[in-house]
């Protein structure tokens, strides 16, 4: 689970609260000082959430409106440093349903952890707008590439 910029003043609740559900793998803080590197290590994360459309990542590059581009929504909240939590944690047995846009696996829990983390802290985040909160892998393949691109950006990890 990837915790974007504009709920970094409830990273730590989040943490919490989802360890009383679930077991904690890691977790640790990515420090993005540019917004060129946050811009790129966004567009991955997309590529492999599978959004990707005839060469366009449509969660990103969809809108015309350059207010509505995923990493310009980040503009308002962190314009210096770009900083996201990463949680790995497991889901012990769960349950998956065809997605309706392409038919792979989505886990129905992933869908309702995001749906209660958003309805928790949109009202919370001023100037909130849809979808910047919180990520999570579909299925246990987008976690593992997930995984394995927080690698080719280790040097944005904080030391814990």
């Amino acid at each position: 689970m990837n915790l974007w910029p504009p709920s970094i003043d409830f990273f730590q609740d989040i943490v919490e609260e989802l360890s009383s559900e679930y077991e904690i793998l890691e977790y640790a803080d990515y420090n993005f000082t540019n917004k060129e590197d946050f811009e790129e290590f966004v567009r991955e994360i997309y590529k492999i959430d599978g959004a990707v459309e005839r060469s366009i990542n449509r969660k990103i590059d969809f809108f015309t409106d350059l207010h509505h581009k995923k990493v310009k929504r980040f503009d308002t909240y962190n314009s210096d440093n770009y900083i996201m939590r990463c949680i790995h944690f497991n889901i012990p047995n769960p349950v998956f349903r065809p997605r309706g846009s392409d038919g792979k696996p989505i886990s129905i829990e992933t869908e309702a952890i995001k749906r209660y983390y958003r309805d928790k802290y949109s009202g919370k985040i001023e100037n909130y707008i849809y979808d910047i909160i919180i990520h999570i892998g579909d299925n246990e393949v987008q976690t593992k590439n997930i995984l394995s691109l927080l690698d080719n950006y280790k040097k944005f990890k904080r030391n814990e």
